[in-house]
């Protein structure tokens, strides 16, 4: 039987007649074979015990103990009642006066008593998570003759409370050594633990959960550097390159770099690479790209610079020209003169060396009339 999990307050059981009270009506069905059952409580022998079909006449009690057809037959050590089997289903009332219960009383009072003693006494399940109380005292003691409960006024007298109680990361190698001593008869072991600063409390003696670094100390984190200045704001001295590809995104106010050069995708492969710019509400607006499939770098928007072509503004040592088909400003992909197919030509005036060509018109022995504007034919009619 489990321990109960809460303490019960019984009521108080109280006699009514130490002589016996009288049963006025006990109703019941005669049972099949073998015909017997047993009233509610012990008649008394020397009462009259009393059967009747319900709701009928007096049934006869049998002295000889077996009764006939409405008969019955009381043993009155027990409270069994015998029938005949003829009787067997007939509903029947029993009115008899019973045994007196003052001693009775007086038993239940007492067990309740003790029942409640014990409980106050023990508390709510004393057993815990141990299959007995005794179980539970067994693995608290752990010694001699000790306090069951290992504690004697402010004192810790055996070993239940043990120094290894402490996490196996601030024990230290030197206790360690000593093969976890327990308080109880090793105080000087234990003060030689405390006053060993340097073996027990030591970021050295302090392990941690290795990861892939490898560091397997306290100590080993707080020494581990990258490859850049160690000072109070990057205390492992870290840099981009410690970091490698970890970095995906570097957002903030403004970007400085005390170095000579900025680059984009540092370790390849060959790709696309760009530089936005926000604009029209839009983050990546404006763009200067690097186009990695035709081997250029492209602008979504027009280029303007500042200063003049005679100030060395624009220098190419090859050709820049437009392309043949359509408008373009200068900075459009370009092909050289020898390879060009322009639709038309415009210009102020052209120039040989510092002289300004004629203009004029002549016609041809064929009929046809040539206009030269600057020096130039610009028309055959």
């Amino acid at each position: 039987m489990a321990y109960p999990t809460t303490i019960t307050t019984y009521p108080t059981r109280i006699d009514k007649n130490a002589s016996g009270y009288y049963v006025r009506h006990e109703y019941f069905n005669i049972p099949a074979d073998p015909y017997q059952m047993y009233l509610d409580h012990v008649p008394q022998v020397a009462a009259n015990t009393k059967i009747f079909a319900s709701g009928g006449a007096e049934w006869t009690e049998d002295t000889t103990g077996s009764p006939g057809v409405n008969e019955f037959y009381v043993t009155y050590t027990t409270g069994l009642v015998e029938f005949n089997s003829a009787d067997v289903g007939t509903a029947v009332d029993a009115q008899y006066y019973s045994l007196g219960d003052d001693i009775m009383a007086e038993h239940v009072n007492n067990v309740q008593t003790e029942v409640l003693n014990i409980e106050t006494e023990l508390g709510y399940s004393p057993s815990a998570g141990y299959a007995n109380v005794g179980a539970r005292l067994d693995a608290i003691s752990g010694g001699s003759v000790v306090l069951a409960s290992g504690i004697n006024g402010d004192l810790i007298t055996d070993d239940t409370i043990r120094a290894g109680a402490l996490m196996d990361d601030i024990k230290g190698t030197t206790w360690q050594a000593l093969a976890y001593p327990t308080i109880a008869g090793n105080k000087t072991d234990i003060d030689n633990h405390i006053a060993d600063v340097t073996d027990a409390h030591d970021a050295s003696a302090i392990s941690v959960t290795s990861n892939a670094y490898g560091a397997t100390t306290v100590q080993d984190h707080l020494s581990a550097t990258g490859g850049g200045t160690v000072r109070s704001e990057n205390p492992h001295g870290l840099n981009y390159m410690d970091i490698g590809g970890a970095i995906q995104s570097l957002t903030g106010t403004e970007v400085h770099a005390s170095g000579n050069q900025m680059s984009t995708a540092w370790n390849g492969p060959d790709q696309n690479q760009y530089f936005y710019f926000y604009e029209n509400s839009n983050a990546s607006g404006v763009h200067i790209a690097w186009d990695d499939t035709y081997d250029k770098i492209t602008m979504n928007e027009q280029l303007q610079i500042a200063g003049s072509f005679e100030s060395g503004a624009i220098t190419a040592s090859g050709n820049i020209l437009p392309l043949a088909s359509g408008n373009y400003e200068v900075g459009t992909l370009a092909v050289s003169f020898g390879n060009g197919n322009f639709n038309e030509v415009q210009a102020v005036d052209y120039k040989t060396g510092a002289s300004t060509g004629a203009d004029g018109f002549f016609t041809t022995t064929d009929g046809k009339t040539v206009t030269v504007k600057s020096g130039l034919i610009v028309s055959i009619v």
